[in-house]
């Protein structure tokens, strides 16, 4: 079965990213509120317009996300 590949416009990329450095929202959040998936896509376009791309220490996450990744590290480091 083929994965589905999804082609956005410069102009949607370009929205999606701006909104990313210019606010607080991480982009899991951006993710969701744009209906797209993928691990690298904001960061892909940031290097794509030339953006200096996130590090660790500057990507943001939302609480959320950060909660549900720490659980599952327990459950892991547990054995459950």
């Amino acid at each position: 079965m083929k994965r589905k590949v999804n082609h956005y416009t410069d102009e949607f990329k370009l929205k999606v990213v701006t909104e990313y450095v210019e606010t607080d929202i991480s982009q899991e959040e951006l993710k969701r509120k744009y209906g797209f998936g993928g691990n690298n896509c904001i960061s892909n376009w940031m290097i794509k317009f030339g953006m200096k791309t996130p590090n660790e220490s500057q990507i943001k996450t939302s609480k959320n996300y950060v909660g549900r990744n720490r659980e599952n590290a327990k459950r892991v480091r547990s054995g459950s």
